[in-house]
């Protein structure tokens, strides 16, 4: 579909979009409203459903059960909010849309509907009946660039290809020539916090879409045609899928028929939703084999990469990054630090200290001999066998008597660690039988072996 072109519609538009961004200080009556949000579902077994509250930034406010077909959240105060509804058999979720001005049905596209609760709201406010579906949701994890210091994320899906009626009415265009994108229209739009998820439920099984990642609070199709500011595209591409039409008239950068990397989203039929890691480092593409572990490992704030944007994937590994990454890992626990060092070489005040006394308090990492923890040494794959195995707990574990690999077997240092990381899928080793124990573990391996870790 085209943007609008009528003078009116193209008013209209412009007007609700200003309207729906005019956001100032709330009033103190507006601090002091509380209102409830309520809404219809149907569609399978509601009554076995939840609706969950959000922020429109994406933070978790409340969760309620649907009760004969109606959730309620009461005593809700002022700003602007999202409902997530879902938890019934068979049905996927899906978000409540909500019109937050009469001008909207002239052009404005805003999904989900971010419902505004003031002072002057009715006493509850109704959102649009949702009726749920078989469809796929795609459920984004994404971190955005390393430059970046915004809040919020927002993602869009765009379906790819365009048609090439699309493309000629682009091209035929020339009053929008200096306009880039702005006949580009997402069908699916979210925006969260960096690090959570973003729910895509306007995605069909069976088609292609490519993402678009942009740090502003783009919660309309208008605003997402308008924007040209810093942005990426899913696969840590940033102009790589923009093109000049080649009959356009004027630089009209529009998002056509050409080569793409493998980084299309093709949505799979899963009603419980399916998953999609994305996290912004400069050395990293769709192409690379370790794309999808390198993405897993930063879209949860496991690995944060360099200061300048890269994450380094080839780079060794040093026990210090890998004290940071499994304590990260861990969800961050609270470490009691202890008056004195357990280590003669890191101490309080250098970096990753906290990471390493967890991981030795933890009993996961020992230290040498001598009293050192050799922070920045290189992490051996023997090592990083061990710092797992202890990890999990399993100190019950019989390894085999005939080793998986030819270069290390029983009575081998670590052998027993060894073993199970390559029970468990953890590890695979090399394509000639070996594992290589005392090799130096790279980035890209940890992000490999923690995101197989992960799914045990």
């Amino acid at each position: 579909m085209l943007a609008p072109t009528s003078a009116l519609a193209r008013f209209g538009a412009a007007l609700a979009v200003a309207l729906m961004m005019a956001v100032g200080a709330p009033s103190a009556a507006d601090a002091a409203a509380t209102r409830t949000i309520a809404g219809q579902v149907s569609g399978g077994d509601v009554d076995s459903g939840w609706a969950k509250l959000y922020t429109w930034k994406g933070d978790l406010v409340d969760r309620v059960d649907i009760e004969d077909g109606v959730y309620r959240f009461e005593g809700v105060k002022a700003g602007g909010y999202k409902v997530l509804v879902g938890g019934i058999p068979g049905r996927s979720r899906q978000w409540a849309e909500y019109w937050e001005t009469t001008i909207a049905p002239v052009g404005v596209t805003a999904f989900p509907g971010r419902i505004g609760i003031s002072s002057s709201s009715p006493s509850t406010v109704w959102a649009r009946p949702v009726e749920l579906d078989t469809s796929t949701p795609l459920m984004v994890r994404v971190r955005g660039k390393e430059s970046w210091t915004s809040d919020v994320l927002c993602v869009a899906a765009y379906r790819y290809p365009l048609s090439e009626s699309t493309q000629e009415a682009i091209a035929a265009n020339s009053r929008n020539a200096a306009r880039a994108e702005a006949w580009e229209r997402p069908v699916s739009i979210d925006c969260t916090r960096p690090g959570r998820l973003a729910i895509l439920d306007e995605v069909a099984a069976g088609e292609q879409y490519i993402l678009r990642i942009v740090p502003r609070n783009l919660r309309t199709v208008e605003l997402w045609q308008s924007y040209s500011g810093d942005d990426f595209w899913y696969g840590n591409y940033d102009e790589l899928l923009r093109w000049t039409h080649p009959a356009a008239v004027g630089d009209v950068l529009v998002l056509g028929e050409r080569t793409v990397p493998p980084t299309l989203v093709t949505v799979k039929p899963r009603v419980r939703g399916q998953r999609i890691d994305a996290a912004h480092f400069t050395d990293v593409d769709g192409e690379d084999g370790a794309f999808g572990a390198i993405s897993w490992v930063g879209s949860h704030g496991i690995a944060k990469g360099y200061s300048d944007g890269r994450y380094g994937p080839t780079d060794v590994l040093t026990r210090r990054q890998m004290a940071m990454f499994l304590y990260r890992y861990a969800g961050s626990p609270r470490v009691d630090l202890p008056g004195r060092s357990p280590f003669t070489d890191i101490g309080p005040g250098d970096t990753g200290y906290k990471a390493v006394v967890w991981l030795h308090q933890e009993g996961i990492a020992t230290g040498y001999d001598d009293g050192t923890f050799r922070d920045t040494a290189p992490l051996s794959r023997r090592q990083m066998a061990w710092f797992l195995f202890r990890y999990s707990g399993d100190r019950g574990y019989d390894a085999p008597k005939r080793s998986p690999f030819t270069d290390i077997g029983p009575g081998d240092p670590g052998y027993r660690a060894i073993a199970w990381v390559h029970e468990h899928g953890v590890a695979t080793g090399y394509g000639d039988g070996t594992y290589r124990d005392t090799d130096a573990l790279t980035r890209q391996q940890m992000a490999f072996f923690l995101t197989r870790y992960s799914r045990l």
